[in-house]
């Protein structure tokens, strides 16, 4: 067993792009939610826009995509992570410095 790490490439500006995991094209979107003083991520089908999952808060220490598991998307964990503090949540200026989310495929390559 293999496992493969890749990092998802956020930066702290709310944005939106197009990449491939897993064998699946993804559309991610990232938000800034100042109410809650927290990062929200959504994904969707890369190709036809249809949602999985919107509004996720980016939280440490938990799959992102744990209780979206039976939609067979991807056998991989979605976690995010923060560098000296690995329990804190991204911040406004941290995202896609010391904090970000990784794509964790412990599949057979």
């Amino acid at each position: 067993m293999t496992t493969q790490v890749f990092r998802i490439p956020l930066v702290n500006l709310p944005q939106k792009f197009n990449i491939d995991i897993g064998g699946q094209s993804f559309s991610i979107l990232s938000t800034w939610n100042p109410e809650a003083n927290s990062w929200y991520i959504s994904f969707y089908d890369g190709n036809t826009q249809q949602p999985y999952m919107l509004n996720t808060p980016l939280v440490t220490g938990v799959d992102l995509f744990a209780q979206y598991r039976y939609l067979n998307l991807v056998k991989g964990q979605f976690i995010v992570f923060t560098a000296g503090a690995e329990l804190q949540p991204p911040t406004l200026e941290n995202l896609g410095q010391e904090a970000n989310v990784f794509y964790v495929d412990d599949t057979n390559a």
